[in-house]
């Protein structure tokens, strides 16, 4: 659905910044050093049948000479770059001015559910939606459904001579600009993970890997973990609960929220309010069957 979704995303962050003028959201190219012959095969050949503005292969970038790389370079010269935590204090500040946030930890044992909605801590409502990330998995009404939760470790670095303008790539490796002039580095995909806590074999692989593709010299200033709230099917969950229509969930989206959660977002407040179908591939109905034992 990348045609639907992604011009719905660009929108929807564009439209935000204007409605509370703060800086976001910003287009920016990803550029990504070919780790191997077939690899590069393949984007050369994606490319060719794929619209000319989405995918560019070429055997060379002009980046100051910053990188080795021997298999070329593919680029998406039209992707967006949004920094969360400026988007989100932005939304906070709109529903603080709404009188319409409350910043506590959830505790799912005080929502009573009722004929005709919801209440919890004095609060009444028609429904409850849960947005809570990978912590769905201890909600009572959905823990049944089929997340596989991963984890993700990154590195904020300081690489002094780089340019903040695009996003650079090399196999599971990626450098992204960061607030304040640093860069982000990362992330891993981890399914067999004990804790959410930071690894030393992370930090020392990807010092190797950065070694080895930069030329430039670096020094890591941060380090840190979290836990992505993945699927098995890779499709999110959207929707109401089929025997407890007062709890929805709007979840599951793994590390592509960013790009999925406007276009869900409206589908699902567009269900609730107009009776408009959700996207039949993430309706969490279709667990009916699990859900509902």
């Amino acid at each position: 659905m990348g045609d639907t979704i992604q011009p719905f995303a660009r929108m929807a962050y564009e439209d935000y910044q204007e409605r509370t003028g703060r800086r976001f959201a910003r287009p920016i190219a990803i550029h990504n050093f070919f780790s191997t012959a077939e690899e590069a095969a393949f984007f050369e050949q994606k490319s060719q049948t794929t619209h000319e503005a989405l995918l560019q292969y070429h055997t060379s970038i002009a980046e100051g000479g910053h990188f080795n790389y021997h298999y070329g370079v593919g680029s998406i010269p039209d992707a967006f770059l949004i920094d969360v935590a400026v988007f989100l204090e932005a939304h906070r500040d709109v529903l603080k001015a709404r009188n319409a946030i409350q910043e506590e930890r959830f505790d799912w044992t005080q929502c009573e559910l009722q004929d005709e909605g919801i209440r919890y801590k004095g609060i009444a409502a028609k429904a409850v939606i849960d947005c809570s990330g990978y912590a769905a998995v201890t909600n009572p009404y959905f823990e049944r459904l089929p997340f596989a939760l991963n984890k993700g470790e990154y590195l904020i670095a300081s690489i002094p001579g780089l340019s903040p303008t695009a996003i650079f790539k090399q196999g599971t490796l990626s450098i992204a600009p960061w607030p304040g002039g640093g860069f982000w580095i990362g992330s891993t995909f981890d399914w067999d993970f004990k804790d959410e806590l930071p690894t030393r074999e992370f930090r020392e692989r990807s010092e190797t890997h950065l070694h080895q593709w930069l030329r430039l010299p670096f020094k890591i200033q941060e380090h840190h973990a979290a836990i992505r709230p993945a699927t098995v099917t890779r499709d999110a969950f959207v929707g109401m609960h089929p025997l407890h229509s007062q709890v929805g969930i709007l979840n599951g989206m793994g590390s592509k929220g960013c790009s999925l959660a406007p276009y869900l977002g409206k589908n699902l407040a567009d269900h609730l309010l107009a009776g408009v179908p959700l996207v039949a591939q993430m309706d969490v109905g279709r667990y009916q069957r699990a859900l509902g034992n």
